[in-house]
């Protein structure tokens, strides 16, 4: 069974209608100002943290790619001189089938 009286701040006093025991304002004092405060701070540092720590991991996948950019043209640069070396041997080669020489005869060796 109900209570027959209830003590409200509600202007009705009548039996059988909900009536509120809590006043509808809400008052702040300075714990609660100061309580909502540090939760902001905290969050904006938090906010913060996460940020800078997505910067700095993206600076090092950039870093990291850049140092392989570097090794693949160092290797293209490697690849292009190993392409001209042997093309070059080859030229030789195919010169000295055309070039007609004809063997040493009298060879004289000085000591």
């Amino acid at each position: 069974m109900g209570r027959m009286y209830v003590m409200s701040y509600a202007n009705n006093q009548e039996l059988g209608v909900k009536k509120r025991t809590m006043p509808r304002q809400i008052t702040l004092g300075p714990s609660a100002l100061k309580f909502i405060a540090i939760v902001i701070l905290a969050s904006l540092g938090l906010i913060y943290l996460g940020s800078s720590t997505s910067r700095a991991n993206l600076s090092v996948q950039v870093r990291d790619l850049d140092s392989q950019h570097q090794t693949l043209e160092q290797q293209v640069d490697r690849l292009n001189a190993e392409g001209a070396r042997l093309k070059s041997l080859s030229n030789i080669d195919s010169q000295i089938n055309n070039a007609q020489m004809q063997p040493a005869q009298n060879v004289v060796s000085v000591h």
